[in-house]
């Protein structure tokens, strides 16, 4: 078959004999199937078994899928789906990062991948790398320095223990004069 060869074209064999044929897969290949004349591969080796009638050999090739790791580095305060995964040359892979409590993701890099969410996906892998992931500790609110008593006043009646979780905030019965601080 194509991506690869059989040692020989042909052999004339006695009846009742057997023959071998070395097959050798092209670079990045290997061999799928070899059939007829009633015999077994081992390793490379293909042979026949006991010939008593003329019969024909028959091999396939397929490509080698070619994998490569993603392992993981991972800082204090979280924890990640995986600590490496082994992934199919050209594709990619998704890893969850869970914060510890009161933390969030600080920063992820590494083969070429993006965060959304909590979920860091690599770019297209061809060659072994590491996805890196470090974590912060929230902001509470209790640890902004505020230029403006006032803007102070107004996020410490809110209630909101942490910055990020300040989705509106109504300070219009305030006067304000800096929002410096968040």
């Amino acid at each position: 078959g194509d991506n690869g060869s059989i040692s020989a074209s042909s052999a004339t064999v006695n009846q009742g004999s057997s023959t071998s044929f070395t097959l050798t897969p092209a670079t990045n290949y290997e061999i799928d199937t070899v059939t007829g004349c009633g015999g077994s591969l081992s390793g490379n080796e293909y042979t026949t078994g006991a010939i008593s009638a003329a019969c024909t050999v028959s091999a396939t090739f397929k490509a080698i899928t070619l994998t490569h790791t993603v392992s993981t580095s991972l800082g204090d305060n979280g924890s990640i789906s995986a600590s490496s995964a082994t992934v199919n040359q050209g594709s990619s892979t998704s890893f969850t990062l869970t914060p510890a409590t009161n933390y969030e993701i600080d920063a992820v890099t590494g083969c070429g991948g993006s965060l959304s969410g909590n979920e860091y996906t690599t770019g297209a892998i061809s060659a072994a790398c590491t996805v890196s992931a470090t974590f912060k500790a929230r902001l509470k609110t209790s640890d902004v320095v505020f230029q403006d008593d006032n803007f102070k006043q107004c996020v410490i009646e809110t209630d909101t223990e942490f910055v990020d979780e300040l989705a509106y905030l109504d300070c219009s019965y305030q006067l304000i004069t800096s929002a410096s601080g968040l």
